[in-house]
């Protein structure tokens, strides 16, 4: 089994460096073929949409939602010492009345426009609780309106804090407008006033448009920063340009493609699947950094041998640790509850086998085109580098003190165990 196994891994590298200008080529066309889809990739933030659609609780959740209103609704909350102050009523009415003026709000409610209902000696009385254009500037009768509506359960605790020092204004926005957008016209209006109260902001449009906030910021940022990190690490170690950019660019085609075949099939990027290339980086450039240090350990003056010779070592056993990992990600797909945890095992698991095909594929057809001092040096010629004294002194505590590791380790696992059991689920958005 072992010969046969030497037997295959040598004729597939064989065929690898015959046809690698071909290979090459291939990479090349379906990166720029995934390229064109990018650009139609878009960001869904909505963490409610992702609920099962068969699930009896989230169809009465999304059910409610839309027949009520309340998946729509826009919160501003404003904090004072005294709401019952001219002031700051003209500054309510002010916020209702630009968030009125906002394309794609419905109707708004607050203090200064709600219709008020009250008994009479002639009935019932239906009146405006405070005349928008005539706010009282007499603090005797705002103190009597604000006796007034704290004494309502109307009121109090629902439009208004119970301490009076805190009201809210809902805007609901119509169902054809998008909500994400509609919610930041609605901040950037009320930010924009300038008013010296507080404002909060609060309702599923504004946590979906933060989420959207997250994910821009985590494929801005994260991505380049975990490919940075990786760059420092593999520079310190391979000491070579090539060290670091076979890898990288390995992952980075491997993302693109991902990326490009979810634009392919209309699936949007969610808060969990904007983190895939982050993974990617950090679990699929392992398989390239394998293959060069192999190739590296084993380089003689006959470049093209040693490769083949690497790359028979190698492609097995980074076969099979590909093939864990996708299937360890894969397990996402098949049992979670919320859709975007399933596509993120889905596309998590493609991105990682792209990651592995081009490990055993691209990266040694580019390496059989690049002369040999591209790669930098021997292995033998950086054992008295610092990093590399310091993991052998590491990897001989292992063999001296067996007992001792062994020991350290359980303890550690126990602790680790013993912490499981107080780890609490919460799901507060």
């Amino acid at each position: 089994m072992n010969k046969l196994n030497k037997i295959l891994t040598e004729r597939f590298s064989n065929l690898i460096l015959r046809f690698r200008y071909w290979i090459i080529v291939i990479v090349v066309l379906l990166t720029l073929f995934f390229s064109f889809f990018i650009g139609k990739l878009t960001i869904n933030p909505d963490v409610f949409s992702n609920l099962p659609k068969d699930d009896r609780v989230a169809a009465l959740f999304n059910k409610i939602g839309k027949e009520y209103g309340g998946n729509a609704q826009c919160i501003v909350a404003i904090e004072s010492e005294n709401i019952f102050s001219k002031a700051t009523l003209e500054h309510i009415r002010q916020i209702t009345d630009s968030l009125k003026m906002t394309e794609g709000v419905s109707f708004v409610t607050s203090l200064t426009n709600i219709i008020d209902i009250r008994g009479s000696e002639w009935g019932i009385e239906v009146t405006q609780l405070i005349d928008e254009y005539d706010i009282p500037e007499d603090q005797a009768k705002l103190d009597s309106l604000k006796r007034y509506v704290l004494s309502k359960e109307f009121y109090k605790g629902a439009l208004i804090s119970e301490d009076g020092k805190m009201t809210v204004i809902a805007a609901r926005i119509s169902g054809n407008a998008k909500e994400t957008e509609v919610s930041k016209q609605i901040k950037t209006r009320v930010m924009s006033l300038g008013l010296p109260e507080k404002i909060y902001f609060g309702g599923q449009p504004f946590i979906v448009s933060a989420f959207a906030d997250v994910i821009s910021k985590d494929i801005l940022i994260l991505g380049p920063l975990a490919v940075i990190t990786i760059v420092l690490i593999l520079l310190l170690s391979l000491r070579s340009f090539y060290g670091f950019f076979l890898p990288v660019l390995n992952v980075m085609i491997g993302a693109l493609w991902t990326f490009g075949f979810m634009a392919l099939l209309n699936i949007p990027l969610s808060i969990i699947t904007s983190v895939i290339p982050i993974l990617l980086v950090a679990v699929g450039s392992a398989y390239t950094i394998h293959l060069i240090n192999r190739f590296r350990e084993t380089m003689t003056d006959n470049y093209q041998d040693s490769l083949g010779k690497a790359l028979s070592f190698i492609a097995v056993p980074v076969f099979y640790t590909a093939i864990t990992d996708i299937f360890g990600f894969l397990s996402f797909a098949f049992g979670s509850y919320l859709d975007m945890i399933n596509k993120f095992g889905l596309f998590t698991s493609f991105g990682i086998a792209c990651a592995l095909i081009l490990s055993l594929t691209f990266t040694p057809a580019v390496m059989s085109v690049l002369p040999s001092r591209r790669l930098g040096k021997k292995a033998a010629q950086l054992q008295n580098s610092t990093i590399d004294k310091f993991l052998r002194k590491i990897s001989l505590i292992g063999f001296k003190k067996p007992g001792m590791v062994i020991i350290t380790w359980l303890v550690f696992a126990v602790v680790s165990l013993t912490g499981v059991f107080s780890i609490e689920r919460n799901v507060d958005l």
